[in-house]
């Protein structure tokens, strides 16, 4: 697979695993929820036009900065309606892409295109990467505090890199400034969790979850 194969792949990834963080977390009732199967195993899909439209373009925009390598980190920010933190789930990138290649891709050069550097993983090989974070997701119920029954919502940041070139003008950009609390760090008393990691040879990722220690004000310890 190449860069722009896998960054498909990738971005179909992220589409399915926001779902899934927001089932699994309870950010909506699962009824709203219905059963799909992705990567071979059950995965959960809001039902919600208007939410679905919502996270398809979140994703959409979040490609082109992928593609050009700009992204750090993904993260999905589940917070109360009050904009308290409680949980972080990040996605950590980073693309073994040679700087020659940004400027190639804006120069048209073929040499250091993307469609010619290669992953290291067969498509399957990939499926089966991404099917261990789904399950992996799945498993986060048990290490994490319950949210709370109260109303929560959700926020979706990327971190770009500093040197990263902007995939498109400023002014047609769909993106807003994060504020300090939805940045690496915002929560300042925070368990992080490392939940996997893979390297296609195109990307590492690693998936981490943060939560806020000030949560247990919130709901009670599950008894044990």
């Amino acid at each position: 697979m190449n860069y722009s194969e896998t960054v498909d792949v990738l971005t179909d990834f992220f589409e399915v695993a926001l779902h899934q963080i927001l089932y699994i977390r309870e950010v909506y009732p699962s009824e709203l929820f219905e059963k799909r199967k992705k990567y071979n195993i059950p995965v959960q899909m809001c039902r919600h036009p208007l939410l679905n439209k919502y996270i398809r373009d979140v994703v959409a925009a979040c490609k082109p900065e992928i593609l050009q390598g700009n992204v750090e980190r993904m993260c999905i920010l589940i917070t109360t309606v009050q904009m308290v933190p409680l949980e972080r789930f990040v996605f950590e990138l980073q693309a073994h892409l040679p700087e020659s290649g940004h400027q190639a891709q804006d120069k048209g050069k073929g040499a250091m295109l993307p469609e010619n550097i290669v992953s290291t993983l067969s498509p399957t090989d990939l499926e089966h990467c991404l099917r261990s974070f789904l399950i992996k997701l799945n498993t986060c119920d048990a290490f994490l505090l319950p949210n709370p029954k109260e109303e929560m919502t959700f926020t979706v940041v990327i971190e770009r890199r500093e040197e990263g070139e902007p995939s498109q003008p400023s002014d047609i950009r769909p993106w807003v400034p994060a504020i300090v609390s939805e940045q690496s760090g915002g929560i300042s008393k925070a368990s992080i969790i490392p939940l996997r990691t893979m390297d296609t040879g195109i990307f590492k990722m690693q998936l981490l979850v943060e939560e806020n220690e000030v949560k247990s004000k919130f709901v009670s310890t599950p008894s044990s």
